[in-house]
């Protein structure tokens, strides 16, 4: 089972519906898979849990979504359903976004060891764009499926 408190921060605000018929995680999964294969977005989409609270916390359902053959790893997509409301969460790492933000802590030390550090450590800006165009491709579909 995952851990909310494993995440990596908000993808997106949450959504809360007024009528959550049908909100489901397998309805929700079926429905991106769809939408992903249509759009030809490539995503591998499956059904998990995930614990809230401390070692007497809730667990909920929730979709993952991974990006299934990226050049280098990217985060995973989480969507927790607590009822009526639907929570977007960055689940996993993204070793571009980790070379981002050593590069950005580096550049900011202004010691010599941050210096040389700053020159090594340099992110790949298109591997950045792609990963940030997945994102945007899955959240479109999600979007999509919101309105």
């Amino acid at each position: 089972m995952l851990n909310l408190k494993n995440s990596r921060g908000e993808v997106m605000p949450p959504i809360r519906f007024r009528d959550a018929t049908g909100l489901t995680a397998d309805n929700i999964s079926n429905d991106i898979k769809i939408a992903a294969s249509q759009q030809s977005v490539p995503a591998n989409v499956w059904v998990d849990s995930v614990k809230s609270g401390g070692l007497l916390g809730s667990a909920y359902p929730c979709v993952m979504i991974s990006h299934p053959n990226p050049p280098t790893e990217y985060f995973k997509i989480m969507i927790v359903i607590n009822g009526d409301t639907l929570s977007f969460q960055y689940m996993g790492n993204s070793k571009n976004n980790v070379k981002s933000n050593k590069q950005e802590m580096y550049r900011n030390d202004h010691s010599l060891k941050g210096l040389i550090k700053s020159a090594i450590v340099r992110t790949d800006e298109m591997a950045m764009q792609q990963e940030g165009n997945w994102y945007a491709d899955i959240m479109q579909i999600i979007n999509s499926m919101c309105e």
